[in-house]
């Protein structure tokens, strides 16, 4: 049987285009260890990428920085991160926080939970890493902070603001194993 075409704004797409719409599955990954780099997930097959951090905790109940850097075959780590986020825990108490020229896209704070607890979880959309153009990324963050004894939720959004072509990038730590699982997906 034969798939009939699909037209988009008085366009025919071809297979190979059908092939590229919606959100597919690149890759998945267990963080282990303070960072986790996922490589060769990124290329010109999509605009854009989804990655979905589940399961997420820390080995410590010390609270620690949650970072993020764009990588080819290492990480890019020149002073080329903006981000920004706000946020609210406890009783509604809220937050905002502004970080220029840094060596990571800081994505947030977490500590290990209490067991019996839901785990931490990150949906973060990269837009336009494998272009010769800044990579811009927004998302979102259910985190567990031991110094709040809450879960506290972000909405983050920065960018880095090179013109390099990144296959990957790296989940970082600061001292303490982190553990869950990364799912990437491309879309266009």
């Amino acid at each position: 049987m034969t798939t009939p075409p699909l037209f988009v704004a008085n366009t025919v797409l071809s297979a190979a285009q059908m092939n590229k719409i919606g959100m597919w599955k690149i890759s998945t990954t267990s963080l282990s260890g303070v960072t986790t780099n996922i490589s060769n997930c990124f290329s010109s097959d999509y605009a854009n990428y989804r990655v979905l951090v589940t399961n997420l905790n820390n080995s410590s109940v010390t609270l620690r920085t949650l970072s993020m850097r764009f990588r080819t075959t290492s990480d890019d780590t020149a002073a080329n991160y903006n981000s920004g986020s706000f946020g609210v825990f406890g009783t509604g108490t809220a937050f905002a926080q502004a970080i220029a020229n840094q060596t990571s896209a800081t994505l947030g704070a977490i500590s290990a939970q209490a067991s019996g607890n839901a785990a931490s979880a990150i949906t973060i959309d990269i837009l336009s890493p494998n272009t010769a153009t800044g990579t811009t990324y927004t998302g979102t963050l259910l985190t567990y902070q031991a110094d709040t004894a809450s879960f506290v939720y972000r909405s983050i959004g920065g960018n880095n603001t090179t013109t390099t072509q990144y296959t990957g990038f790296s989940i970082i730590g600061v001292t303490d194993s982190l553990s869950g699982t990364v799912q990437v997906y491309g879309y266009n």
